[in-house]
């Protein structure tokens, strides 16, 4: 997953449309959240670590602000009560 931080005034609709463009093959999906207009989510699937690395160096030729990668090991999701009251109905 990227954090991308956007420079200021820069439209983030045009933004995570071109960069959906790019990058699609490799985009799993984009947040991006109203309370924090100049930050969007990326997540990225790739085979190898080394792909993730080309696909962060071409990222950070697009003159964004800041770019942060995380990598997750593993994923765990827990129930919780919305989970169990969809399962009692």
């Amino acid at each position: 997953m990227f954090l991308i931080h956007l420079n200021e005034g820069t439209s983030i609709n045009s933004t995570i449309q071109n960069i959906n463009e790019k990058y699609h093959q490799n985009i799993t999906y984009i947040l991006s959240f109203s309370n924090i207009p100049s930050y969007f989510m990326m997540y990225i699937w790739t085979k190898t670590a080394h792909d993730l690395q080309k696909i962060q160096e071409k990222l950070q030729t697009e003159g964004f602000k800041d770019i942060i990668p995380y990598i997750f090991l593993s994923v765990k999701h827990y129930d919780c009560w919305i989970d169990q009251l969809l399962r009692s109905k």
